[in-house]
């Protein structure tokens, strides 16, 4: 006890010692406490350099302010109290009372005599006189106003400058002055550790005295053991509570699971539900491998998926397949060109005549489709370049041509926007029977939008599996705000058997990028 407490002395004298050594005074409050931390550190704020510094850098912006103002008067106010400062001027003012009158005098006499009576010619010589007087009178009121204002001026600028010096003499003093405070609070944190310790101890001391026996007995009852009221554990309320809380937690992220897991996937079931079009049908999901193929083989499953996906499209409207079909999709790689093409030859190989156009300028795909390179197309026509028979080709197949979408435009929407779109489309319709638009996709773009308008027809190619019901609806929402019609849409890569569909065709089939 006696070890400690001295430790404790010593160790406050050194703090005492070392402030007195470097000069650190701690500014006291107005209730006499110290201004310095709980733990008697001192901070940079606490000492009496730092006081001077945040005082003197309140006046220094007073000061500053002032001199802003003295240069503003003097920059841009000295003409306006110039002016004031004359008509306040009795000499001034009474010239120009004087100018006044013999200028009334002169004008009566020069009117009643004319210019040359000798009366109004000393009447001109007095006026001139009068002003040069007034002039002069004017030049020297402006002078002293210009001289006083840069006297306040001058005045200003040399308090802020004198204020500023003894700032950064002060910004020196408090920086060296935190330097030598932390050697400080070193050891006033050792203080404070030695004074917790024998308060501790002093504290001890009076319990165990208290308890008595201290000198015959080392051992004394510090608190006596009282038996619980109620069991500690389990806590029936808490963990019903809990229980609760907890159910009503996995009951919303369930509920937000389930939601979205069942906008995640379209299917034929649930089609007109979620996205309010109707399925014209859905193609199977084959191999890259198989694809060249079963677009060939007309007893295939991709043949006669897309056989059946034509004949929806034929009872569509009163007058059989419409005259313009736009195909598009939510996004790009969902099958779109694919089942263009394979629309147009399902058409052209019922004896109909059939112009196959690619109308996806910012990405055109249906040239690599049938191997054809991308020369001149559908922008070529909507610049005005050439006529609808020069870019059309023949695309190997009876009955069936193409139109590429050429070369690509720097802003494929203004093109699309214009009136050529509704002539080409119009003059296409009176040469073929059919006229199938392979068109961009739609969130995102205003090309397909556009498009809509001078198709009859708006078939719409959903992914299976990856785009979203969500998506999907926006995407249809966006054509049905430009009053586009739509026939229907087609459920692309649909997977029969990984979906639940056992019976399907079970087909692993992916488009190429």
């Amino acid at each position: 006890m006696n070890a400690v407490r001295t430790k404790l002395e010593d160790s406050e004298r050194k703090a005492a010692d070392y402030a007195q050594a470097q000069g650190l005074i701690k500014i006291m409050s107005s209730g006499g406490s110290s201004g310095g931390r709980s733990d008697g550190s001192i901070a940079s704020e606490d000492t009496l350099a730092s006081q001077d510094l945040s005082q003197l850098s309140s006046q220094l912006a007073s000061a500053r302010t002032a001199r802003v103002q003295a240069q503003a008067d003097l920059g841009g106010a000295a003409g306006g109290q110039a002016a004031q400062a004359a008509t306040m001027n009795p000499a001034l003012n009474a010239l120009s009372q004087q100018h006044a009158e013999l200028t009334a005098q002169l004008s009566k006499l020069q009117s009643d005599f004319g210019p040359d009576y000798p009366t109004v010619i000393a009447l001109k010589a007095q006026i001139g006189e009068l002003d040069r007087q007034i002039s002069r009178e004017r030049g020297r009121v402006t002078s002293s106003v210009v001289s006083n204002i840069s006297g306040k001026y001058r005045a200003a600028l040399a308090a802020e400058n004198g204020l500023q010096a003894r700032v950064n003499s002060l910004k020196s003093a408090v920086l060296d002055q935190q330097q030598r405070t932390i050697e400080y609070n070193i050891i006033q944190r050792d203080v404070d550790t030695n004074r917790a310790l024998y308060d501790s101890l002093l504290q001890r001391f009076k319990e165990v005295g208290v308890a008595g026996g201290v000198g015959t007995n080392n051992v004394s009852i510090v608190d006596r053991a009282l038996v619980p009221g109620m069991p500690s554990k389990p806590n029936l309320r808490l963990n019903v509570m809990m229980g609760l809380l907890i159910g009503l937690i996995l009951g919303a992220v369930a509920a937000l699971v389930l939601e979205q897991l069942a906008e995640a996937a379209v299917l034929p079931a649930d089609f007109q539900r979620k996205l309010g079009v109707p399925l014209l049908g859905a193609t199977p999901k084959l191999e890259v491998a198989e694809m060249d193929r079963a677009m060939v083989e007309s007893k295939s499953p991709l043949s006669e998926a897309y056989f059946s996906i034509l004949t929806s499209i034929q009872f569509s409207t009163s007058h059989g397949t419409p005259k313009t079909i736009l195909l598009t999709s939510t996004q790009p790689r969902e099958g779109k060109s694919t089942t263009a093409l394979a629309l147009a030859l399902g058409l052209a190989s019922v004896g109909a005549k059939v112009l196959l156009i690619d109308a996806d300028m910012r990405n055109p795909g249906l040239h690599r489709v049938l191997g054809k390179p991308l020369g001149g197309g559908l922008s070529n026509l909507l610049t005005g370049d050439g006529e609808l028979d020069q870019f059309v080709e023949p695309s190997g197949t009876a009955n069936l041509s193409f139109l590429t979408a050429g070369q690509v435009p720097p802003n494929p929407a203004e093109l699309l926007s214009s009136d050529s779109v509704e002539r080409i489309i119009r003059e296409a319709g009176e040469q073929y029977d059919h006229v199938l638009i392979d068109g961009p996709p739609i969130l995102g773009l205003a090309d397909a939008p556009l498009l809509s308008r001078v198709a009859e027809g708006v078939v719409f190619v959903v992914e299976s599996n990856r785009t979203r019901a969500t998506q999907a609806r926006h995407a249809i929402e966006r054509i049905l705000a430009v009053r586009g019609h739509f026939i229907g849409a087609i459920l692309t890569k649909f997977d029969e058997k990984n979906m639940g569909y056992g019976y399907g065709y079970g087909y692993d089939y992916n488009y190429g990028k």
